[in-house]
């Protein structure tokens, strides 16, 4: 709605992915919403009575690795590979509708965005916004202390 601010139309959007993971993706106006869910997301598994990680995924290092892993097995990290998918970075109609700029949203909806997504700051090195930065870093550190013990 374009009669809305852009932290109004990120709130909005955001209340409705979270409905929509309950109710399904098709639900209109959330239609798509897929491509709005935490990427761990798509690690879990549920077995019936609660969520896993996915047995066939074997997860055997982190992220940041991958570009000394690839040239390793000597391929050029740095090349494509494949021909560049659909960039959109320089489309100026959609950085017009959305823009990439945090400043343009309040506090509380940083906030509901990084409690939505608050696995995927868990399971992969994203940075989080400041105002929720202390609080995954403590829920982090307290996840290792316990993986360690």
């Amino acid at each position: 709605n374009m009669d809305l601010g852009i932290d109004e139309q990120v709130q909005s959007w955001v209340k409705c992915v979270q409905g929509s993971t309950l109710k399904g993706d098709n639900v209109l106006p959330c239609k798509c919403s897929k491509h709005s869910y935490p990427q761990a997301n798509f690690l879990l598994e549920n077995d019936g009575q609660k969520y896993i990680i996915d047995p066939l995924i074997d997860l055997v290092g982190d992220l940041k690795d991958l570009p000394r892993l690839v040239e390793m097995t000597g391929f050029g990290y740095g090349r494509p590979i494949l021909p560049k998918g659909r960039d959109s970075s320089m489309n100026l109609l959609k950085i017009e509708k959305f823009p990439r700029d945090k400043t343009l949203l309040s506090d509380e909806t940083l906030q509901r965005i990084c409690d939505f997504v608050i696995l995927d700051y868990y399971f992969f090195d994203y940075k989080p916004p400041e105002i929720c930065r202390d609080q995954i870093e403590a829920d982090i550190a307290s996840i290792e202390k316990v993986s360690l013990e």
